[in-house]
């Protein structure tokens, strides 16, 4: 909250040493962030902005690109291109170092611009910078070009002359045209000294302020003396991102190239960011800006720059003004549209001229409401002989297409149907890149004739379902509705459908026209008709058209369309799966064949080629993979891998099966599987004939208990010396760790060829709690509270991840916690994890009194007084007017909800323009003044009233000296100041009806 202090005004009798608390107190400053835009270089439609952001003082070189937000003219644009220079680096340079020779020069001037020169060339590294040495006077010379020889500097630098005119200009862009053509390292500049105007030049500030920024040279300027032309100086090094100085002293020129020198290493401590302009219309353009998160705030800021014209950057913006019938003597509405655009568009003032046919209409306004995009926009418009010129003022940000703004017309009586284009000529936008292009519109007047408006509806695609496999919806229903807005009936009416029949046929045999249920649209009502169609598979997905026109025997033919988007059908897989039959030798005591074959056909029905096809076989528990398909080939690629229309792929397995007593059959299925068409099973079922073989009983061992909590496991054990394993969950080891509840058994094959079958063994796994803490309290907390997470009742034991052990724990500081909790059958569970984070609480605020107002010091935030512990009703505020004495009290608190809370702070007196004022009879008589050990004090003529005497410090609190009647009226006292705070201080003696008031200054 920002508040606004009172007005303070003192008066002779208030009591000053308020005043004097206010004007001593100290004011806390502090640091603030700052974000300066320090130049702008416009090159075709890429502007780059170079600007210099600080916290604390400090330069900021690590600025993010989403930090930065760029509006032009109000547009969004994208930045990009940021750049800062390396702190830690320095910059290599390349300087072009330009005197004023001139004759003026001659004397101090002269040798102050020896001796700035060769401190500047002293500061060069002699490897990597480099420097030229020009001057002018009435030429420009260019004594040493672009070089890192050190010496060769000084020496142009020492036969520097003093004779002939200026001709500044000329020399700044003869130090520009050395860098451009022969500078190499990064960090260029011009460094310009002149002592007066220029008198000789051929090009100007503006030519050098254009060639400097199309190369991105900064130029610093130096005027010596009085006579300086600086208007100019300070635009040229305003306009290149350098900076201007002004010394009347030669002497100090050393110091100020040093201060350049610096600069320009540290790679002129500023940084750049630059964007694409879309729009180069040769206007003035005003950008903003904004960087975030800058010492924990945002800062902006705004500048200007005069784009160049570049045609090729303009394009057309279309708008079109809408069709309309109307009956005769009826107000109607044009509507100015503006189709989507491409992208936001800034919407400049735009001037137009509608001309129409007055005999047919007239235009009664031009209104932008509330419901159309420039709403908001004011709009004139000024009639015309033949229409009316119509404009807008404000610019307005738009994002999407829509009504711009409405015509309002009122159409004419005419004997029989007549029409009237309105055209939109000359239409023009004041600036910006867009031409505006305006589509015709057209009013027409029919007497007592039917309007018919339609509207149509289908399903704008359809799906393809490969579970069905079939369009959905399909058949599907496209519905015309054909409403008669006119002001008589539409006669004989009938409808035909129309339709692309390579996409789409009718439903079920019928024809693609149909009467009308009466033949007649009555004024004001409508007539539906509907077609139900089916799609036609297609082999790549496209959009198709669909018209239904209406005719009538007295209206034009009205046609409603509509699209359909038909997806592509995908591959439709077919299957069949086929096992060779397996036979028993009953005096090999074998199966013929075994392993046996089973194969898998699959054939493509539909008209798309298939992605790969995958097959994978789902083998019952009796039956093993065999040969090179064991163990686990379960999923293989059909051969050919791909299918076309009506192609057919093969894939076989090889499977066994043990020996068996009994006749046996299994079903074995197999799912086929392509990225872009519905899987598929088929399935075929499988016999194996009974070989007799001894079987035995026997018992499963568990090596552990049966019953366990969910995570932990049992072994079973299928016993030693068995040829092979078969598990009820298909393991084929002798060892099972069982990790799930169910029931288990396993089936043996002794090396004799006897089949062994076990007991089923029950195993159970309970569930482990998982509890989910509540909280108890509001999240994210205020430091120094607490909130309560719970865990949950019912549980055997608790175990915080801070070590509490309580199911309800209290938590006082932020951290992630959680609960490990064990049930009733001693089970283990964890819960949820709770994140307590905490919020700031503002520091302990401090008061500080001036006159009769209680000032906030501290934090910002909202403000709540208190006196003697009761809110007072005048809150809100960062001071407030004492009208009570009392023990006062702020609180702060801040935009989250935290808050902090004051020290007391006593009001013993107010201040003395509610006291009365003293008189002139009585006097008072207090020295001496300063006092340093005693004061003393004389009252007269009292006239035996009683009287209090009492000292005030600055803050108002008193100390009683006298409090009775004077002997004789009068009397002196005297009072020790000694090992008193030094300051200002006033006695005040308080008679019936009179204040008796003297200021005390106390020394040590």
């Amino acid at each position: 909250m920002t508040s606004t202090a009172p007005n303070f005004r003192f008066k002779p009798l208030s009591l000053p040493v308020f005043l004097l608390l206010f004007l001593v107190s100290g004011t806390t400053v502090q640091a603030q962030p700052r974000f300066t835009v320090r130049n702008l270089i416009v090159n075709g439609p890429k502007v780059e902005v170079f600007y210099r952001l600080t916290c604390d003082g400090m330069p900021v070189y690590d600025a993010t690109l989403q930090q930065f937000r760029i509006t032009e003219n109000g547009v969004p644009m994208v930045p990009s291109d940021l750049w800062c220079p390396d702190p830690n680096v320095r910059c290599a340079v390349s300087v072009a170092l330009v005197f004023d020779a001139s004759g003026s020069m001659a004397g101090s001037g002269n040798l102050g611009s020896k001796q700035a020169g060769h401190a500047f060339v002293d500061l060069l590294d002699g490897k990597v910078d480099e420097a030229a040495v020009l001057w002018f006077n009435s030429d420009v010379t260019l004594m040493q070009s672009m070089t890192r020889d050190r010496t060769l500097l000084h020496s142009a630098v020492d036969v520097l002359p003093a004779t002939g005119s200026t001709a500044a200009w000329d020399g700044a862009y003869g130090g520009l045209i050395e860098l451009i053509n022969n500078a190499t390292n990064p960090c260029r500049a011009v460094i310009l000294l002149t002592d007066g105007g220029d008198a000789s030049s051929t090009r100007t500030p503006e030519e050098v302020v254009a060639l400097a920024q199309r190369h991105r040279i900064r130029v610093f300027t130096i005027g010596l003396g009085t006579a300086i032309n600086s208007g100019s100086l300070e635009f040229i090094a305003d306009a290149t991102g350098g900076r201007y100085y002004q010394t009347p002293n030669a002497g100090q020129l050393a110091a100020i190239y040093m201060e350049i020198s610096t600069i320009i290493f540290q790679g002129f401590q500023e940084c750049r960011i630059s964007y694409t302009s879309p729009c180069m219309d040769g206007a003035h353009r005003t950008i903003e800006v904004q960087v975030s998160d800058v010492c924990g705030t945002s800062l902006s800021e705004t500048t200007t720059f005069k784009a160049s014209m570049d045609s090729s950057t303009f394009s057309m913006l279309y708008m079109a003004l809408e069709h309309s019938i109307r009956g005769a003597g009826m107000e109607m509405t044009v509507p100015l549209r503006l189709l989507a655009p491409a992208d936001v568009v800034m919407f400049y003032p735009m001037q137009f001229s509608v001309v129409f046919d007055t005999a047919v209409v007239e235009l009664d306004n031009v209104t932008a409401s509330d419901t159309t995009l420039l709403a908001g926009v004011p709009v004139s418009w000024t009639p015309l002989a033949d229409g009316a010129t119509i404009r807008t003022t404000t610019p307005k940000l738009l994002t999407q297409g829509g009504t711009l703004l409405d015509l309002h017309f009122r159409t004419k009586i005419v004997p029989d149907t007549a029409c009237t284009e309105v055209k939109a000529v000359a239409a023009t936008f004041e600036q910006g890149c867009f031409i505006p292009v305006i589509a015709d519109g057209r009013i027409c007047i029919a007497p007592g004739t039917p309007i018919i408006h339609c509207d149509i509806s289908a399903p704008s695609s359809l799906d393809w379902e490969r579970g069905n496999p079939d369009y959905s919806p399909n058949p599907f229903t496209v519905l015309a509705h054909f409403s008669n807005r006119g002001d008589s009936d539409a006669k004989q009416a009938r409808y035909t459908i129309t339709y692309d029949t390579a996409d789409v046929r009718l439903y079920f045999p019928g024809t693609d026209t149909k009467p009308g249920s009466t033949g007649i649209i009555a004024a004001s009502s409508f007539e539906n008709v509907n077609w139900p169609l089916t799609a036609i598979p297609r082999t790549e997905g496209d959009t198709t058209r669909i018209c239904i026109t209406a005719r009538f025997d007295n209206h034009p033919d009205v046609v409603c369309c509509t699209k359909v988007y038909v997806p592509r059908m995908d591959p439709i897989l077919d299957c069949r799966l086929s096992a060779t039959e397996v036979a028993a030798d009953s005096a090999n005591v074998r199966y013929t064949p075994m392993p046996f074959p089973v194969t898998l056909e699959a054939t493509n029905l539909g008209p798309s080629r298939t992605d790969s096809v995958w097959a994978t076989i789902d083998v019952p528990m009796e039956l093993d993979l065999a040969g090179p398909d064991a163990p686990d080939s379960y999923r293989k690629l059909l051969s050919p891998p791909t299918l076309g229309a009506h192609e057919t792929a093969k894939v076989t397995w090889q499977l066994r099966h043990p020996r068996s007593n009994t006749d046996r059959e299994y079903i074995v299925s197999v799912l086929i599987r392509t990225a872009n068409s519905d899987s598929k099973h088929c399935a075929v079922a499988v016999r194996i004939p009974g070989l007799p073989v001894a079987t035995f009983p026997f018992t499963l061992t568990a090596l552990g208990s049966t019953l366990f909590c969910e995570g932990d496991s049992v072994l079973l054990d299928a016993g030693a010396g068995y040829a092979t394993y078969r598990w009820s969950n298909g393991a084929r080891d002798r060892l099972l760790t069982v990790k799930r509840g169910g029931n288990y058994y396993c089936n043996v094959e002794h090396s004799d060829g006897r089949i062994g079958i076990s007991d089923t063994v029950r195993v159970t796994a309970i569930d482990a709690p998982s509890p989910r803490i509540a909280v108890h309290g509001s999240l994210p907390m205020c430091e120094n509270d607490s909130v309560q997470l719970d865990a949950g009742g019912g549980y055997m034991s608790y175990l915080w991840s801070n070590g509490a052990t309580e199911q309800i724990i209290t938590v006082h500081s932020a951290g992630a916690f959680y609960a490990t909790v064990r049930s009733s059958h001693d089970c283990e569970g964890y819960s949820d994890t709770v994140i307590v984070t905490t919020k700031t609480v503002p520091s302990k605020p401090g008061i500080r009194r001036n006159l009769d107002w209680l000032i906030a010091q501290g934090d910002i935030g909202g403000f709540y007084w208190y006196r003697d512990g009761v809110l007072l009703p005048d809150s809100g505020y960062s001071v407030i007017k004492i009208k009570n004495t009392g023990r006062y009290q702020l609180r702060v608190r801040f935009m989250n909800g935290c808050s902090a809370l004051s020290d007391p702070f006593d009001v013993t007196v107010l201040d003395t323009d509610d006291v009365p004022p003293a008189t002139t009879g009585p006097l008072l008589h207090v020295w001496p003044e300063p006092a340093t050990d005693i004061l003393r004090i004389e009252l007269a003529d009292t006239g035996n009233q009683p009287v209090t005497v009492a000292l005030y410090d600055m803050l108002g609190r008193s100390e009683l000296i006298h409090s009775g009647v004077l002997p004789d009226g009068g009397a002196s006292f005297t009072c020790s100041v000694q090992g008193r705070v030094p300051g200002v201080y006033y006695l005040v003696a308080l008679l019936r009806e009179t204040v008796l008031m003297k200021r005390v200054t106390i020394y040590d």
